[in-house]
């Protein structure tokens, strides 16, 4: 990273360590996007479609959290984290629970987010839900972002939280479907 490009190395295929340097310009804030909700349930991989599109459009994507292992990040590090202006889509999990509560999520740092568009990233609940598992694991933990966690810790939190999550994925889903139904604003 010079102030202008960035140099990511990417794996070329899931099955080898090879690696390829991408270079790429340095996204920017722009004042012209009108956010777009990118939205999720937690472990579907927003963190990949982020990078996706700051890689394809050259703007910053934001976040209604403030992850700051995401803000400081290496390979790349995402300067939107925290931000739901000037940005080109805005990373939330929100469903119809968490937008009830809007003072309490003021109140931790999180800012609610109310877009007329949105991307819905959906992920089947068998990979997502482990994913989440990993994430909840690594914060608890002060691990990295990505930090996979101990196949036991994992089996214990499956058999006393999966059928709650399951419900929750499907919530997340029904609640975008329902508020967002029109062609042009949910897809």
């Amino acid at each position: 990273h010079n102030g202008t490009f960035l140099n990511i190395e990417i794996v070329l295929d899931g099955h080898s360590s090879e690696k390829q340097t991408v270079v790429l310009p340095v996204p920017k804030f722009s004042a012209s996007c009108k956010p777009t909700a990118l939205a999720s349930y937690p472990g579907s991989g927003s963190t990949i479609v982020r990078l996706l599109i700051e890689m394809a459009t050259g703007v910053w994507t934001g976040s209604i959290y403030r992850d700051l292992s995401l803000y400081n990040g290496s390979p790349h590090a995402f300067r939107g984290e925290g931000s739901i202006h000037d940005v080109v889509a805005v990373k939330t999990h929100q469903t119809n629970t968490l937008l009830r509560a809007k003072r309490r999520l003021r109140r931790r740092g999180v800012a609610p987010l109310e877009a007329e568009r949105a991307v819905l990233i959906v992920r089947n609940p068998e990979g997502a839900i482990p994913s989440k598992f990993n994430f909840l694991y690594w914060k608890n933990s002060n691990q990295q972002h990505q930090t996979q966690a101990p196949e036991v810790a994992w089996e214990d939190w499956r058999d006393s939280h999966y059928a709650e999550e399951l419900k929750l994925w499907s919530e997340h889903f029904q609640y975008w479907a329902d508020n967002l139904a029109r062609p042009e604003q949910l897809f």
